[in-house]
């Protein structure tokens, strides 16, 4: 089977329930196929953890716990991390590559008595 555009964004939206990326005024815009417990978004230049709040990585509040988001905007060089199951999870980071911008997302899978499997993509913004 030959490679496209559309089969290679496919096998990439496998790796972290990517759906579309786009960019927005904030930055960067993911589109999830499913609601997922965002957990983490951060700044790179601070060790602070938040909630995200109405889909936006800004930060929020410990006590409110993980909110199950459809869509995620992150700003340009902040991170996120995603969950669908505690054994399964992303990290997200708006990210340019190759002068593209995008989401540089990282898959995690940690089962028992193994050692984590992860897989990193770069998915530009459409």
């Amino acid at each position: 089977m030959a490679l496209t555009p559309a089969t290679v964004f496919a096998e990439a939206a496998r790796i972290c329930w990517i759906t579309q990326v786009s960019r927005v005024d904030e930055g960067v815009k993911v589109d999830f196929q499913g609601d997922l417990h965002i957990i983490s978004p951060r700044r790179p230049d601070t060790f602070e953890l938040g909630s995200a709040v109405s889909g936006t990585s800004r930060q929020g509040h410990l006590s409110a716990g993980p909110k199950r988001e459809r869509s995620l905007v992150i700003a340009m060089g902040d991170t996120a991390v995603a969950m669908y199951l505690p054994e399964d999870y992303c990290e997200y980071k708006a990210d340019v590559h190759d002068g593209r911008v995008g989401i540089t997302a990282r898959s995690i899978m940690r089962l028992h008595g193994l050692p984590p499997n992860t897989t990193t993509q770069f998915i530009a913004a459409e």
